[in-house]
């Protein structure tokens, strides 16, 4: 039986409508990203549900993420860290606790995720995917799960100088852009490929 993850992304798009964890539908994994979001979590709880078990980050963003939930006491709820690299650097080294199960890609999931990003024409050789489009990559076409997004600013409509759930967060348009993201997203979605988890 294939498995689900929620992945719950950090854009403004999050705190649309009231979280409603639905009883047809059960996750392996319940997934937040990197950091910026744990200092406004008991704000926003209500729009992304109160459970999560698993970090996903990049290996640049790993300590500031443990840093972060240790700051505002929600380490405790994480089980499991996917480290998961959204560029060639993926072999940095992070100082992982003893306490968390790790996981991170491989040369050749990071060759197989580089693939399905040109397969499906993101531009790789102008921008870098962040890590949610990393994320959901992996797990769709690696790790063969049905992947369900929420809080993630499928449609490019987020302004790029305050695009995060904690404010003044900027995306960075000279390395990443919203408008393959947007693109690339939805083309994964017309595939079934991912879902979002408010429409299913």
């Amino acid at each position: 039986m294939i498995s689900n993850i929620l992945l719950i992304g950090n854009s403004k798009q999050v705190v649309n409508k009231p979280f409603i964890m639905r009883q047809d539908i059960s996750f392996k994994h319940v997934c937040r990203f990197n950091h910026n979001w744990a200092c406004v979590y008991d704000k926003v709880k209500r729009h992304t549900g109160d459970q999560f078990d698993t970090l996903i980050t990049s290996h640049y963003a790993h300590d500031v993420s443990v840093r972060e939930l240790k700051t505002y006491k929600l380490l405790h709820k994480v089980q499991k860290v996917f480290v998961i690299s959204p560029n060639n650097n993926h072999s940095r080294q992070i100082r992982r606790l003893p306490q968390m199960d790790y996981e991170k890609i491989t040369d050749n999931e990071h060759a197989t995720i580089r693939d399905t990003l040109v397969d499906y024409k993101f531009p790789i050789d102008k921008y870098i995917p962040r890590t949610g489009i990393t994320s959901i990559i992996y797990f769709a076409f690696v790790r063969q799960f049905n992947v369900y997004l929420l809080g993630m600013d499928v449609y490019g409509t987020d302004d790029p100088n305050d695009q995060h759930i904690n404010k003044n967060q900027k995306i960075d348009l000279i390395n990443h852009s919203i408008e393959a993201e947007s693109k690339l997203l939805i083309k994964l979605m017309e595939d079934k490929k991912c879902f979002l988890y408010e429409n299913i």
